[in-house]
């Protein structure tokens, strides 16, 4: 049984759910089966020169077109600046706690890497990227 909510995501009646998926490596799961690796980067439609975006997904689901993902992103800050901004070398980025109210289609090859949150506040979360290639930092530690 489909989610009417995935339904209205992909606008078709067949596809199989998965709990998890690998893919290059890493592990993904919804956020029901394991947050920690429900929590992702990655570049809104796909387009690599925007700054990728904190999600959380909610469902993973094949049709034949292939596997993707439905992910609920954090909403930006707009009106609170980001204390993080000045430490280039520093992987954290500030973000609203707040979801948005719709879910979108991440295709596996959009994510850039999996994500920590800390909960800065009741409507902050600070986002510390795991990706060792994109942060040089993790290097040295």
């Amino acid at each position: 049984m489909i989610p009417e909510e995935l339904i209205q995501l992909i606008k078709v009646q067949w596809a199989v759910l998965h709990a998890h998926i690998l893919h290059n490596g890493s592990t993904y799961t919804h956020d029901s089966t394991h947050v920690g690796n429900s929590l992702i980067l990655y570049y809104p439609g796909g387009v690599k020169s925007m700054q990728p975006a904190p999600g959380i997904i909610k469902f993973i689901f094949e049709t034949q077109q292939g596997v993707a993902f439905a992910v609920q992103c954090h909403l930006p800050l707009h009106s609170y600046p980001d204390p993080f901004c000045h430490y280039p070398h520093f992987p954290a980025c500030l973000y609203s706690s707040v979801l948005s109210d719709h879910l979108e289609i991440v295709m596996p090859e959009w994510v850039v890497s999996h994500f920590v949150q800390w909960n800065f506040s009741v409507q902050h979360i600070v986002v510390v990227s795991l990706c060792q290639v994109c942060h040089p930092i993790f290097d040295i530690l």
